[in-house]
């Protein structure tokens, strides 16, 4: 009779040190899952938030061409395969929906630099180009096909 209870206790015993390992294993994993979540979070912060030109300096100026059914994930596609930009076309559409020209891009030709920041390219394709002294282009719509000079 002992020998029984005493297994039952044994057995007691051992599925309640497998229920505290599991939980541990489960609290690890979480723990780890947060880090590597953070890490992400992080790195995608620093990206939309602290631009980096792709040259330092003037850079070389390229031309782009911006149609009205363009995402701003098509324009940041473009971008980045143009040689304007090194983040992915995501970082793009971020940081043109946490600046001022978020929904202001303007379809049309414009002659862009390496040396610019996502948010100078966008200040160009929103419309105030002027600013720093860039060609905005023209901006081609149904009335005016042959585009006209932005202001």
């Amino acid at each position: 009779m002992d020998n029984e209870v005493s297994t039952g206790r044994g057995y007691r015993i051992a599925v309640s040190g497998m229920k505290n390992l599991i939980k541990i294993l489960v609290v690890i994993c979480i723990a780890i899952a947060l880090v590597l979540l953070s890490r992400s979070a992080y790195k995608l912060g620093y990206q939309v938030f602290y631009q980096q030109p792709v040259d330092q300096g003037e850079g070389r100026e390229i031309t782009v061409n911006i149609t009205a059914d363009m995402s701003v994930t098509d324009i940041g596609e473009m971008l980045k395969n143009a040689g304007l930009l090194e983040e992915e076309p995501t970082v793009f559409r971020l940081q043109e929906f946490f600046s001022d020209y978020h929904n202001k891009i303007n379809p049309g030709t414009y002659t862009l630099r390496t040396g610019m920041t996502a948010d100078e390219m966008l200040r160009v394709m929103g419309g105030d180009g002027e600013e720093n002294g860039t060609d905005t282009g023209t901006e081609q719509t149904p009335e005016n096909p042959a585009g006209k000079e932005l202001v």
